[in-house]
């Protein structure tokens, strides 16, 4: 029901999370090798390729941009959990655990792990992200639009309680 405040909140961290699909995260540069060639990577929530025109993918993070599917796909789905709070508690508390593994692991896991891996790169390749203040908002604003909604959603569950009790 969007005369409810939770999901307002609710249907505006589906759409956050689904922008952050969209956006690309940032680029990647690896120091110059033995060659003396230096590469730079584009890097969004499912591949990491070159930096060209139809550049060659040289990682799949799928799984970053199905986990962020998922959790928008809760997001939504617990909008129309209305009839049953416990069940829309629940919901709302497993996407926003599911969001926030996904943040830590798209912006700390794998930037200090996966890439150099993956690149081959001899020193950790630097990761500098497209407008930065942007993703750090996108970021924050839909882990807090989750807590927000959860918060309201246990409000409106004491209040029928408190209505049946009044009874």
């Amino acid at each position: 029901m969007i005369q409810r405040i939770q999901s307002l909140f609710l249907a505006v961290s589906t759409l956050l999370i689904i922008l952050l699909l969209v956006l690309p995260i940032g680029v990647i540069y690896t120091a110059a090798d033995v060659n003396g060639i230096s590469m730079m990577y584009n890097y969004n929530a499912f591949v990491i390729k070159e930096a060209i025109p139809d550049g060659k993918v040289v990682l799949s993070c799928a799984y970053i941009g199905i986990l962020l599917i998922m959790s928008a796909l809760l997001s939504f789905a617990t909008i129309f959990l209305y009839k049953n709070r416990f069940k829309q508690i629940r919901w709302t508390t497993a996407a926003m655990y599911l969001y926030i593994i996904t943040i830590v692991m798209m912006t700390f896991i794998f930037p200090e792990l996966i890439f150099k891996k993956a690149l081959g790169a001899s020193n950790k390749p630097d990761l500098i992200y497209n407008h930065q203040w942007l993703l750090i908002i996108l970021i924050m604003s839909t882990a807090l639009l989750l807590f927000f909604a959860k918060k309201f959603i246990i409000k409106d569950e004491k209040k029928v309680r408190e209505a049946d009790r009044l009874r």
